[in-house]
């Protein structure tokens, strides 16, 4: 960490700011790759003025805290909280650094999900043998999250053909009487989710609004309790702002007043109320943290 001492200093602004709700791929980190050692030393910091930040994610609970969350410092991660699968499921840390084991929030509780991701496990393996293409061929990613069946295509041409694949799934799957479906992920992969899931769902079951002289208030259901806030101080941060197809980040915002700050770190959505950074990605976001911005 060294080397990290001429860090450039966080603007002013995030003063005022008390949640921070991001996205992490192609956000905060390269998909597949860990955060960079200056974008989690200035995240660092600004967790350390007493923001919470609340990971949004399509990924599994191992793979953001191997890329994301274990680059904070142990005492600090009691101010992360992780919605992995899409918000499916979302755990936070206690004071030592360690996940809690009970989850803040999950699908799981559902009795109708009760074996439902083990089933359709099978069915994925079983379309993409349909379909010529093997589970195990190299370039393929197969893995049930518990909550969320995920194949990726890395190194695939499968890739390609998404959008066969998830309609020859969602047939399948509704076939077997199950309470999920198939949908692009990314760029390069398909879910298999509980229906009705997502990046909006565990924002609405933690942020709690509440009254208060301007009716702007909320509290966070957090390990250590409820965390109170302002609307006005809550942030959101992403780089699929654009519907029909990349705007798993925009679905935050609904969950969210109108008014909550925005901030689009991917191609422009040219929706109004979202600002985009002047760079995407990683470095936007390390850019955005320092440039000093009025409003």
């Amino acid at each position: 960490m060294n080397s990290l001492r001429a860090a450039v200093p966080l603007a002013r602004r995030f003063d005022s700011v008390t949640l921070v709700v991001s996205d992490v791929d192609d956000t905060l980190a390269p998909p597949f790759r860990d955060i960079s050692a200056s974008l989690a030393h200035a995240l660092t910091r600004l967790v350390g003025k007493g923001t919470i930040l609340f990971l949004v994610s399509g990924q599994s609970i191992g793979n953001i805290e191997r890329r994301v969350v274990r680059a904070f410092p142990r005492p600090l991660r009691r101010r992360i909280l992780v919605g992995h699968c899409h918000g499916a499921e979302v755990f936070g840390y206690d004071r030592t650094g360690r996940r809690v084991t009970a989850p803040l929030f999950s699908v799981r509780d559902g009795a109708a999900m009760e074996g439902a991701f083990g089933k359709a496990l099978t069915i994925v393996t079983s379309v993409l043998n349909d379909h010529g293409i093997a589970a195990s061929s190299p370039g393929i990613l197969l893995e049930d999250r518990g909550v969320q069946v995920t194949v990726d295509f890395p190194g695939h041409p499968a890739a390609g053909r998404r959008e066969e694949l998830v309609t020859a799934l969602n047939e399948r799957l509704a076939e077997a009487g199950l309470s999920v479906e198939a949908r692009p992920a990314g760029h390069l992969g398909i879910d298999i989710m509980t229906r009705g899931v997502d990046k909006s769902l565990a924002l609405r079951r933690l942020l709690t609004p509440v009254s208060s002289r301007g009716g702007q208030a909320y509290r966070l259901t957090t390990p250590d309790g409820q965390v109170a806030g302002v609307w006005d101080g809550i942030e959101v941060w992403g780089d699929q702002f654009s519907p029909p197809d990349l705007d798993a980040d925009l679905r935050m915002l609904a969950a969210l007043p109108p008014g909550v700050r925005a901030v689009n770190f991917g191609p422009p959505a040219s929706l109004p109320g979202i600002r985009t950074a002047r760079s995407p990605g990683p470095a936007g976001v390390l850019d955005y943290l320092a440039r000093s911005e009025s409003g």
